[in-house]
């Protein structure tokens, strides 16, 4: 396909005009070896071009489509060319397989470019995307967007690190970058491997879906709730149609590299509605053995996901329950909140049975954390986010101020000691002289914290006690926190 010399102007000042009218694809005839401007059609998306291409097809028409910015710089550039090697009135021959893949180089730069403004626009120091928080557990509008921004930017990543081998490499190489040795290190293999890719929904578009769109949208909420994300949403939707009287969803991801599983039960109720009854969650452990617990949903209130995680490592988490009476005001002045911890020497049909820490059993978190010169009580946004991060079980990055200078170090809730058990910036359990406790609790906290240090080391010599799951096993992986809603680590 050839355009003449004679004929050259008036073609680009045509494809010029369409580009400014934002039009984006050509179409033309792909028998014509010598295009004029009448030849030429202009589309505003390629679906449009796409449409056209099929329609020609069912009149045995071949057509040839070209993107418009590449078919551009392709004809300035190959004019370009003859006229420096001294032809003065260059015709131009279109190579269609040349332009796809000019066009093809122009997407993934404008892709890889765009990912690489985002990500300089996070902190990566404080920040982390936790694939089981639901930006609807945001308390505040603010950390509802910093959620949505950090969970769309971590899908683009992953689709787009999936979508080529350039792509992979490409990707791979910002991730080092800027991830390494950073909260965000044990999730640059999930990445790499597509495992944050949206799932789209589509089934409710189709016209001839009969099912209750209400009681989808419900039941999408009440999952994604409690920490199960989108991922689910088109079996859900598929479970539906068939009307089947229950039926489960399996959730499964890698938290740093520990396995977390999920089987989500639903029921048809009275009439059509069905309805989100709870599900069973598993974690294993790192010398192979798997620890179950079934978790109650009621009117698409429960535990969350990433509380699940924790208690089946030993952890302990507020008791929400037990306050949702409360409004949210009372609820987050409530200084002594109750806790909830799996008793591992109890097992039920269930999994096990809860050790409950009422509020009379007075563990004050906020009170544990102050013993301990961490910036980020700072009465603030900074102290919220990092008490509620520990109410969930999660271990938290914190920074202290150490003779001077800033230090890292991580905090999970203790309250079988009423304490806090801290660990270093390696992730090591502390002892109780190297803990870094303000001038004034030193004395009269040594004594107290060394039992509690004691404990924590006893954990780590396996899963046997009750007390040893209490305070948390399964520590030695890594992942750091910041602000906002998936802002944690464990």
């Amino acid at each position: 396909m050839n355009i003449h010399y004679s004929k050259l102007a008036t073609i680009v000042n045509a494809i010029e005009s369409a580009n400014k009218d934002d039009k984006m694809w050509i179409g033309m005839d792909a028998k014509i070896q010598l295009p004029t401007e009448s030849d030429l059609h202009f589309f505003e998306s390629h679906q449009d071009a796409l449409d056209f291409q099929d329609f020609n097809r069912t009149i045995q028409k071949e057509v040839t489509l070209l993107p418009i910015i590449a078919t551009l710089d392709f004809i300035y550039e190959s004019a370009d060319a003859s006229l420096k090697n001294g032809i003065n009135e260059p015709n131009v021959v279109l190579d269609v397989a040349e332009i796809l893949e000019l066009y093809e180089d122009y997407k993934f730069n404008y892709a890889l470019s765009g990912l690489t403004e985002m990500m300089d626009t996070f902190d990566w120091g404080h920040t982390f995307y936790d694939p089981l928080e639901a930006n609807t557990e945001a308390e505040s509008f603010d950390d509802k967007i910093f959620f949505n921004r950090l969970e769309h930017f971590v899908e683009e990543l992953s689709a787009f690190a999936v979508s080529s081998e350039r792509a992979q490499t490409a990707v791979a190489e910002l991730l080092n970058r800027h991830w390494k040795d950073q909260p965000m290190m044990v999730q640059i293999e999930p990445v790499l491997k597509g495992a944050y890719q949206r799932h789209e929904s589509h089934l409710l578009n189709n016209k001839t879906n009969v099912m209750n769109e209400n009681n989808f949208a419900f039941l999408k909420d009440n999952v994604k709730f409690t920490g199960f994300g989108e991922a689910l949403f088109p079996e859900l939707e598929k479970n539906l149609k068939e009307g089947k009287p229950e039926f489960q969803l399996r959730f499964s991801t890698q938290i740093g590299s520990r396995p977390f599983e999920a089987v989500l039960d639903f029921k048809k109720g009275n009439g059509d509605m069905y309805f989100y009854n709870g599900y069973k969650a598993s974690v294993e452990r790192s010398n192979g053995q798997k620890f179950e617990q079934y978790f109650q949903i009621e009117k698409g209130k429960g535990v969350h996901g990433k509380e699940a995680f924790n208690l089946l490592q030993g952890k302990a988490v507020v008791d929400r329950q037990k306050i949702q009476h409360l409004d949210k005001e009372a609820r987050e002045n409530l200084e002594v909140k109750p806790w909830v911890q799996l008793d591992f020497e109890k097992p039920t049909a269930k999994g096990f049975e809860f050790h409950p820490y009422s509020e009379g059993y007075g563990y004050n978190l906020k009170d544990a954390v102050n013993k301990f010169p961490v910036l980020e009580m700072d009465g603030g946004k900074n102290e919220k986010d990092l008490l509620r991060s520990l109410e969930k079980g999660n271990a938290q990055s914190v920074t202290m101020e150490i003779d001077g200078k800033l230090e890292k170090f991580f905090m999970e809730a203790n309250p079988a000691r009423k304490t806090i058990n801290v660990y270093d910036s390696g992730f090591h359990l502390m002892k109780h002289q190297e803990l870094p406790l303000k001038q004034e609790q030193a004395p009269k906290e040594a004594v107290a914290q060394e039992n509690t240090q004691s404990n924590g080391q006893e954990q780590k010599q396996g899963e046997k006690k009750t007390n040893e799951q209490k305070a948390g096993k399964g520590m030695n992986h890594k992942k750091k926190t910041g602000k906002g809603k998936g802002v944690a680590i464990q």
